[in-house]
């Protein structure tokens, strides 16, 4: 058999396959007639296109302003603190985001040229977006796409939407990203921030985010046992600091998660030699602690500016990604971004 070539047209001695070159590199596609068997080569970080199950409908979780976070919140798109939420007047679903403040839930809405925030605006009831499970259990995932390209694929993409609302990123605003709302009957976008709604509307929308159901396959990189696994990249690598949310009391969950010093440590009687990085929120700011497995349930203790103390709150966990995703560089919460999400008001 000819050894691969890739730099030849004629190198792939089966016929169920022809070769496609694309920006992200060499791909194979099913030829109609050909022969099966052979395998695909797949661009990292694409699953397999299998057919998923219909699709469920999408879960909102009622959320008085001030009670406990809801579990499996979906974030926005690279934000470590920063949920997908929903509000009604009059009727009317308005979206807005929310945020995890010394583990209580608190939120902002944009209305007219205001800020909508704390329970004497809002009347003290909201919802956060919910993903629990996987696209094969519910037959969907939720993806990220810029808003000029929200027609493309519409077969397999659903907006996620409410009424005439649905939420955009505005991910390159210069104070900092914002999660707001769209009117899609006017395509005004608001979004909401120190007290006031800043409005965007026309090519400005171009370059933002919104948020859809991909009814395709699954997202890339997925852990499920389904999706095969792509093949390790050549290239450099970039290692994002992955957090998963997860609450005190919680049962310990089985994906690797990142050790104290990668390894167990020298404590004394009675303390746990096994310690995991843990990240938690008061008042928008970062607090970083230590978490560990007390008979199969997850305790924290943190450390706050004023003294050392035990919290039942929720809390993130640094949680290590595929070996063949790892890299070097590593990216820290950002203390601006903290800054940026402080709570105005205080229930």
């Amino acid at each position: 058999m000819t050894p691969f070539d890739p730099n030849k047209t004629n190198c792939f001695p089966r016929r169920s396959c022809k070769r496609v070159q694309t920006p992200s590199g060499l791909i194979r596609k099913p030829i109609k007639g050909g022969r099966s068997g052979s395998s695909a080569f797949l661009r990292p970080g694409v699953t397999n296109k299998m057919p998923n199950p219909p699709p469920k409908e999408d879960v909102w979780a009622f959320q008085p302003i001030g009670a406990p976070f809801p579990e499996n919140p979906v974030k926005v798109m690279g934000q470590q603190n920063m949920y997908v939420a929903l509000w009604y007047k009059h009727g009317k679903p308005i979206h807005g985001r929310a945020w995890n403040n010394g583990g209580v839930v608190e939120c902002s809405f944009p209305y007219l040229k205001a800020e909508l925030t704390g329970a004497k605006d809002l009347g003290g009831m909201i919802q956060v977006l919910q993903y629990k499970g996987d696209h094969n259990t519910l037959g969907f995932w939720y993806e990220w796409i810029q808003y000029k390209n929200r027609f493309d694929d519409d077969v397999n993409r659903q907006m996620l939407k409410c009424g005439d609302s649905f939420p955009i990123f505005w991910k390159d605003r210069a104070g900092g990203p914002l999660l707001g709302f769209v009117d899609n009957k006017t395509e005004n976008a608001a979004f909401s921030h120190d007290g006031v709604a800043e409005n965007i509307t026309g090519k400005a929308l171009d370059e933002m985010w919104i948020i859809v159901r991909n009814l395709r396959g699954g997202p890339p990189f997925c852990e499920c046992g389904i999706c095969p696994k792509v093949p390790k990249p050549n290239g450099p690598r970039v290692m994002l600091n992955e957090w998963m949310d997860i609450r005190a009391g919680d049962p310990w969950p089985q994906r690797p998660l990142v050790k104290a010093l990668n390894k167990s440590l020298d404590t004394l009687p009675g303390h746990p030699a096994d310690q995991y990085v843990a990240l938690w929120y008061q008042q928008g700011e970062p607090i970083m602690g230590r978490v560990w497995n007390d008979n199969g349930k997850v305790c924290l203790f943190l450390n706050t500016p004023k003294t050392r103390r035990f919290y039942l709150a929720d809390c993130r966990r640094l949680r290590m990604v595929q070996q063949r995703i790892q890299g070097q560089r590593r990216i820290h919460p950002s203390p601006r971004g903290a800054q940026r999400l402080r709570p105005r008001f205080r229930l």
